[in-house]
């Protein structure tokens, strides 16, 4: 192994021992009621991998709402490891995230030898690239050895110059593993898929850029080249946020590789075009069958959004509003939650929605026009544009910009300030301030994330933390009414009991509320307040057969036996096979001396019994 190869793989290891020290906690996490429950350890398709486990892996189109067999399969297989409880899937994210800054590191790299090197297409000429692919500084010798015995030696590359490249490198790597925007993906559970697409995503865009610089015609420009078209396609498979490749590598050809540099449509530029077909057709597969599986979802997933519920110019402002926000939030990451409610309802025409229109006119206007001079800055903007259009909710009312939405924009923000750095290091006496001002940054950007990763320790902590975030907005009810759900879980009633009132100061009639008030007052034996709850549920959901259920159980208890046997008599209009409601039927009608029609309906539960039993 060079010493160049030495410098790379002890930096790669080092950026995964600091990332993993900043994020160790998320170990010891347990897991949130925050779609932990549908997706992991209250799944109840998550079990053992076999035959029938494979065809709900890439079968199964209706459980959520975004085709991603290649997570469920990792997520089978951390099962598989380490049974359903938290810590194995926790660690799958903190490696991936881990490995994934590596990746980064390798990625920067790259960019930067391409970039500050000038290789126009396919191979670099020796006077600007070592034979191990390093920067030649402007004093290196311009000898290229012509072979064994021929007298010359090969050039060597500044050393000094080498190591600053991957120091800028590294530090623009670490940058974005330790911004506290990553934490929500690395410390929840659910957002692990967002890791592994990632992975895979650096994978293709690392292949394609060696491919773009491998020898034409060659095998190695194959190789590479198919490789990255096949890791697009696991990256998708694992959850489509990576769409936005397509374009991120026409920008590439075009800035830095130059790979359209004399035309658009000559022999070479066509070359170029028709090496986008595999991953124009993938993406649109895949976003053809997500956008299939969007508007055919199940009801509780939600329906997509009208035009008579969310106009145009909703849709439109809202997009400028969500590539406004994700530039600027980096540089501000403070008060950030799992949630954010500005686009749950909002005026198109508020201050806000019209700067953050203003903002993308002028500033795509002005790299425009200064695209000569800022080549980088019109790429890395022209990047953020296309990478953001999946989550910009144009079929989502409401819609929620969460941190997680800058996984990857986030890294044209460390590749840019990568690149700064390596440019004002020409200079030397810049860079141990210029290194010392990121170390700074980074430093400080650590110490919140590792403050941040504190809040996903468990539910109750989460919760608590939105719910102090949310202030008087009344989207807190939604967070009150899931913390009632873990201290039921919990059996923590008298805090259960507070958490769902607390609903009721935004929303009165909240149905899950008063369901699960419903049956605390009624464990208690507090039958009044239960019945009231039983009621006011009913009236939200009047066909829901077990609450009436439960509702007739109270009645019976408190000696309303015509009342309750009305209830259960309409629990089982609502679901004839309800085996609870025909079982208490029979027992009221016995309570009243009418034991020939209770006969009837307890011989339907033994029949009952008898067809579940093996």
């Amino acid at each position: 192994m060079t010493r160049h190869r030495q410098w790379e793989v002890s930096i790669f290891a080092a950026l995964a021992i600091v990332t993993a020290a900043v994020y160790w906690r998320v170990v010891e996490a347990d897991f949130v009621y925050w779609d932990d429950d549908v997706l992991l350890y209250a799944n109840p398709h998550l079990d053992g991998l076999n035959p029938a486990s494979l065809k709900w892996i890439f079968f199964e189109t209706k459980y959520v709402v975004r085709y991603q067999p290649l997570t469920w399969l990792s997520w089978f297989i951390v099962h598989e490891l380490f049974g359903r409880g938290p810590f194995g899937y926790h660690l799958a994210s903190l490696l991936f995230h881990c490995v994934n800054t590596g990746l980064v590191f390798l990625l920067i790299r790259k960019l930067l030898l391409v970039t500050f090197n000038a290789v126009p297409t396919a191979v670099s000429s020796p006077r600007a690239m070592s034979r191990e692919g390093l920067p030649l500084g402007p004093s290196d010798p311009e000898k290229v050895s012509a072979g064994p015995g021929s007298g010359t030696v090969a050039a060597e590359p500044d050393t000094a110059k080498c190591r600053y490249l991957l120091v800028c490198s590294a530090l623009g790597a670490l940058l974005w593993a330790v911004h506290p925007l990553r934490v929500e993906v690395v410390a929840w559970a659910s957002a692990f898929l967002h890791c592994q697409a990632l992975f895979f995503l650096l994978l293709a865009t690392l292949f394609y850029l060696e491919a773009c610089t491998a020898e034409p015609g060659s095998q190695r420009k194959r190789s590479f080249f198919w490789a990255s078209v096949a890791c697009f396609a696991i990256s998708l498979l694992s959850y489509p946020i990576g769409l936005g490749l397509v374009v991120v590598l026409v920008v590439l050809d075009v800035y830095p590789l130059g790979r359209f540099k004399d035309s658009w449509w000559n022999g070479a530029a066509r070359k170029c075009w028709v090496e986008k077909i595999p991953f124009v057709g993938v993406a649109a597969l895949v976003l053809g069958f997500t956008l299939l599986l969007r508007f055919n979802t199940r009801a509780e997933w939600g329906a997509a959004a009208s035009l008579q519920d969310f106009g145009l110019l909703h849709r439109v402002m809202q997009g400028c509003y969500v590539w406004a926000y994700y530039l600027w939030l980096p540089w501000v990451p403070l008060d950030l939650s799992p949630v954010y409610t500005t686009l749950v309802r909002f005026n198109p025409m508020s201050p806000r929605f019209l700067l953050s229109l203003g903002l993308v006119l002028v500033l795509s206007g002005g790299l425009v026009w200064q695209r000569r001079r800022w080549p980088a800055a019109l790429a890395m903007w022209i990047c953020h544009l296309a990478w953001l259009v999946p989550v910009l909710g144009l079929t989502e009312h409401p819609h929620y910009a969460n941190d997680r939405y800058t996984l990857v924009v986030g890294l044209f923000w460390s590749i840019l300030g990568s690149g700064l750095l390596f440019r004002l290091g020409q200079n030397r006496a810049w860079r141990i301030p210029a290194i010392t001002i990121l170390v700074a940054l980074t430093a400080v950007l650590g110490a919140l994330t590792v403050r941040q990763v504190g809040i996903w320790k468990n539910s109750i902590v989460l919760f608590k933390y939105m719910i102090d975030k949310l202030g008087k907005d009344p989207y807190r009810a939604d967070i009150y009414w899931r913390l009632g759900i873990v201290y039921h879980q919990m059996e923590r009633y008298d805090e259960a009991i507070e958490a769902f009132q607390r609903v009721f100061d935004v929303d009165p009639r909240s149905y899950i509320s008063h369901r699960f008030l419903g049956g605390i007052y009624m464990q208690k034996g507090m039958l009044d307040d239960a019945q009231k709850h039983y009621t006011a549920a009913l009236k939200v959901h009047p066909e829901d057969a077990g609450i009436r259920n439960n509702l007739g159980l109270v009645l019976m208890t408190k000696g309303d036996l015509a009342a309750a046997e009305k209830e259960f008599a309409e629990a089982l209009r609502h679901d004839p096979k309800l085996t609870a409601a025909l079982s208490n039927l029979g027992v009221v009608l016995v309570k009243q001396g009418r034991t020939n029609e209770a006969k009837a309906y307890l011989e339907k539960v033994e029949k009952t019994k008898d067809s579940l039993s093996p």
